[in-house]
């Protein structure tokens, strides 16, 4: 579990780094942060498990990858 959770974290700042994960404000208020999970071999993880926590310090949230590696997480 903490190795797919460090995998993800790391891919995930990759994205960032790569600017391939966008948070674009829709609302005064409210945001979208949605990115693509890549594998290894440069493929699409389907069903991959995403998780962040809130700035509040709330506890933790998770989504999951599409069938085509996709994610959206929203306010």
């Amino acid at each position: 579990m903490r190795r797919a959770l460090l995998f993800i974290s790391i891919v995930l700042l990759t994205l960032g780094a790569a600017g391939q994960v966008s948070a674009v404000p829709q609302h005064k208020g409210t945001s979208t942060l949605s990115g693509m999970v890549l594998g290894p071999d440069d493929k699409p993880v389907a069903h991959a498990s995403v998780s962040y926590q809130s700035s509040n310090g709330s506890e933790p949230h998770a989504v999951h990858t599409d069938s085509h590696g996709h994610f959206v997480i929203s306010k």
